[in-house]
């Protein structure tokens, strides 16, 4: 075997072995077993009706909770989403107007990590591009 070659094959084991200790964290990493349960339909309002028990009044009592029938449960005041005028006139009083200046802060702090993020990147990449035209003159020149 030429000298290229077993650097080749120790190459390919060192890749093994850090793809075995990979797949090994994943396993480790992965839960066992699930915590959640079945579904519980008292958890959702409705009573627990066992399979062979379908009766009517279970059927009727499903339908009234899926259908919306309220049953007897008073319903919230119906107001329109897109109107924010109830809740934005009181902390615009109570803040005094930093609240233009928070955002701003935010989007300066929101562009410097994203700048950073993709300098970060691109530094990766180059040093990669650098290893591997290393390596390919290392394995052309042996």
């Amino acid at each position: 075997m030429t000298p290229s070659a077993s650097r080749r094959v120790l190459q390919m084991k060192r890749e093994m072995v850090v793809l075995l200790a990979m797949v090994m964290m994943m396993v480790i990493s992965t839960p066992i077993g699930s915590e959640a349960r079945e579904l519980r339909p008292s958890d959702h309002g409705l009573g627990y009706t066992p399979a062979a028990g379908n009766t009517s009044a279970a059927r009727a009592e499903a339908k009234s909770f899926f259908s919306g029938g309220g049953g007897g449960v008073a319903l919230p005041k119906a107001m329109n989403s897109n109107d924010t005028s109830w809740w934005e006139g009181e902390n615009k009083a109570r803040d005094g107007g930093r609240r233009g200046h928070v955002r701003g802060v935010l989007v300066v702090v929101s562009l410097v990590c994203g700048i950073t993020g993709v300098l970060l990147f691109v530094a990766s990449a180059f040093v990669y591009l650098l290893r591997h035209r290393k390596r390919k003159a290392e394995a052309s020149s042996s």
